[in-house]
């Protein structure tokens, strides 16, 4: 990713952030504004609510206490209660329809002590139903005012009640008048925004709860039509939400137009920016790509005194360094180049002398012990010298040129892994090799002395790792099918020591070793072979259980894959 990428995208994240962080924070004042004022509109409305009830309680007690007068002073009434006779039937009846004509009552009822219906103005069906104890609730209910829900020609009517008793001669009465609380309701129901509505106590019990700052309840003590059913009726008043929604959608497109606008600029002045800070760096970038270890004429120089004029002048002086120590580097090269050269020379010469004076050592032996026997051990050992012979006649020619060229030609690797072994074991070579060669195996493309070298540096070390104690065991099979191209497979496998993680992750590297008189060339110089052949090369090792190399080499009719592992 480049600069001016990273800055663009640093600069849209600061923008976006920060705006949309400065937009929670208004809209979420502004909603909490808003929540506040409607609240308390919705509190005084329901104070207002509780002034009306308690004023039109007043009003009611008023009102029956006039009526109660009246009913006084009526002699004719006062006859028709106490005596009750028949001819006052329909006097009595008709009494509460006409009182209620002269009041501003919705509802008006005389009962006698025992709860009988004598007169019912706003239900004629009510003479003679009996409701005991209906004065006697109304007057317990705080303020003696209470919600009655009483039937009426067009249904039930919720009506604000009170009761005031009359003793007339030697009995006892009580008329039971009341206004209906809707025309309340509908009064406070004019704003679309605000909503109240009565709750009986059956409804407030089912209905769903609504966690709301805006919502506020004034009870009401409620006196069902059977006049058992007693408890709290509800005002509930409610202000919609629909005004904050629209208030927090107009705050939010607003939000976005001035965040995409503030956006834009930001960008722009930002790749004005970049464009300005980049161009003297992308001159300091080709300049940088020119330079190279064979061309250090570039110069750096410049006038600028700020931080990039500092880096041009850092570079130019880095140059003129860089110049003078370009020939003493290549002086060390050479050294070093030749020292490398040296001790792989000294290495691979030391493994192919190795059999011969093992051979030299065993005929001079039979020579001073069994020299009738000089002759026929000669025969035996004398491929081993040949061998050995032909081996470094192979390695002189491949130093004779800086860059050795193998000939690739189908060698049989199981002859080679028995040519190698019995060579040391003829010499005494313990512990024991064990060999799993796979009959019919096909042969590899490989140079002769190439592959004897991998073979002899592996298996050599693997001796000297399992020590006397162990043991060393050489696999030959078909290679890993699912590879792209045929090949075949070599596995060396000791029971020495193993090598730790570390050990493992330097075995591969010039002159690091682990024996005393080791060069640490010999795992280099096979990879680098194996390499070279177009093969694989894969280690496993455990402390302690012994380690396991693989090498997979391309077979005779397949590309070489030129792939490590």
């Amino acid at each position: 990713m480049s600069f001016r990428t990273k800055l663009l995208i640093a600069t849209a994240t600061l923008v976006v952030f920060s705006l949309f962080s400065l937009g929670h924070l208004i809209r979420r004042e502004t909603t909490i504004q808003l929540s506040e004022q409607f609240s308390e509109r919705v509190s005084a409305i329901a104070a207002l609510i509780q002034n009306e009830l308690d004023a039109e309680g007043q009003t009611l007690r008023g009102q029956l206490s006039d009526l109660g007068e009246i009913i006084q002073a009526d002699n004719r009434l006062r006859r028709a209660l106490i005596q009750e006779q028949p001819d006052d039937r329909d006097f009595l009846i008709d009494y509460a329809t006409r009182t209620m004509r002269l009041t501003a009552l919705d509802i008006f009822q005389i009962q006698n002590d025992s709860g009988r219906v004598l007169s019912s103005g706003h239900f004629r069906n009510e003479f003679g139903r009996l409701r005991p104890g209906l004065a006697d609730r109304l007057n317990s209910s705080p303020d003696s005012t209470a919600l009655f829900a009483t039937p009426t020609v067009d249904g039930t009517v919720m009506a604000l009640t009170r009761s005031l008793e009359l003793v007339i001669g030697p009995r006892r009465f009580a008329i039971v008048g009341g206004v209906s609380i809707g025309s309340v309701i509908a009064r406070l129901n004019s704003d679309i925004n605000l909503t109240v509505e009565l709750v009986n106590p059956e409804e407030f019990e089912s209905r769903p709860r609504r966690d709301t700052a805006l919502t506020r309840i004034v009870p009401i003590a409620f006196i069902g039509e059977d006049v058992s059913r007693v408890g709290d009726a509800r005002i509930l008043i409610t202000h919609s939400d629909a005004p904050l929604r629209e208030v927090d959608e107009r705050i939010d497109s607003r939000i976005m137009l001035f965040s995409g606008l503030t956006l834009v600029f930001a960008l722009g002045l930002t790749l004005w920016i970049v464009r300005f800070i980049s161009r003297p760096l992308d001159e300091l970038a080709e300049k940088t790509a020119r330079l190279d270890i064979d061309r250090l004429d570039v110069t750096f120089a410049s006038k600028r005194q700020d931080e990039l004029g500092k880096l041009s002048r850092l570079l130019d002086d880095l140059v003129v360094r860089l110049r003078t120590s370009t020939s003493q580097l290549r002086d060390v090269e050479r050294k070093a180049a030749v020292g490398d050269l040296a001790r792989q020379v000294n290495h691979d010469i030391k493994n192919g002398l190795t059999p011969i004076r093992n051979v030299f050592n065993h005929l001079a032996d039979v020579s001073r012990d069994q020299p009738d026997q000089l002759e026929t051990i000669f025969a035996e050992r004398r491929q081993t010298i040949e061998s050995s012979l032909e081996y470094l006649g192979g390695l002189a020619e491949n130093y004779a040129r800086l860059t050795p060229k193998m000939n690739n030609d189908p060698c049989d690797l199981n002859t080679t892994v028995r040519d190698v072994v019995t060579e040391l074991a003829d010499n005494g070579t313990k512990p024991s090799i064990n060999l799993q060669l796979h009959d019919g195996l096909t042969n590899v493309l490989s140079d002769r002395v190439v592959l004897r070298r991998i073979i002899e540096n592996l298996v050599t070390n693997a001796v000297d790792a399992a020590g006397v104690s162990g043991s060393v065991t050489v696999t030959t099979a078909p290679g890993d099918n699912t590879l792209t191209n045929a090949t075949a497979l070599l596995e060396i496998a000791d029971t020495g020591a193993g090598m730790t993680e570390e050990q493992l992750e330097r075995a591969f590297e010039d002159f690091f070793t682990t024996k005393q008189k080791g060069t640490g060339l010999g795992l280099s110089v096979v990879r680098r072979l194996v390499l070279d052949l177009g093969g694989t090369l894969g280690v496993k090792t455990e402390p302690d259980f012994g380690t396991c190399f693989r090498i997979q080499l391309p077979v005779t009719g397949t590309a070489k894959t030129g792939v490590a592992q």
